[in-house]
């Protein structure tokens, strides 16, 4: 959908990158989205271990999410039900947030949910890290005219615009 946009408002044409070119930003690409799915899993596989003790804060809460992540740190330090749900900000959801924080964890969970914590803040560090290296082949590889005429479309960013000049050129 985005890319027939995109052809119905511009007269795309093959970008004048070198072929090393693309081929680094694609792998750069490829770098980013399996640091993203490897994020997924470990959260994933987090949230069901914990909804397996009868802990399901997290079905309420992106465990991503810099609330989530608050809220995992607050779990690893033992704070109460009630400072748990403090840290969102929703006041409606606080309730519900402190019935399900109320379920008390095994002592071992702490251990593996700093891990957790760790290896999400590390990945999302890499995340982050990656996509500042893709932003900045927009002036390395002279690509700014073409990714600021792209992202005139209502819908397209600067990392959406790369992606499509990294897989079609």
């Amino acid at each position: 959908m985005t890319l027939a946009r995109l052809a119905a408002n511009f007269d795309l044409k093959t970008s004048n990158m070198p072929d090393s070119q693309q081929r680094e930003l694609r792998l750069l690409f490829k770098r980013i989205d399996s640091w993203k799915q490897q994020r997924t899993q470990v959260t994933n596989r987090a949230n069901g271990i914990l909804t397996g003790h009868s802990f399901t804060v997290f079905r309420l809460i992106t465990m991503n999410s810099p609330v989530g992540l608050r809220i995992l740190q607050a779990i690893i330090e033992q704070k109460s039900p009630e400072e748990i749900a403090a840290l969102h900000r929703n006041r409606a959801k606080r309730p519900e947030i402190e019935k399900c924080a109320a379920v008390p964890l095994p002592d071992y969970m702490r251990s593996y949910l700093q891990e957790v914590l760790e290896d999400v803040r590390t990945l999302n560090e890499r995340i982050d890290r990656g996509e500042q290296d893709v932003l900045d082949k927009i002036d390395t590889c002279d690509l700014r005219p073409q990714v600021e005429l792209m992202v005139t479309v209502p819908g397209i960013t600067s990392m959406l615009a790369l992606r499509s000049i990294a897989e079609m050129g």
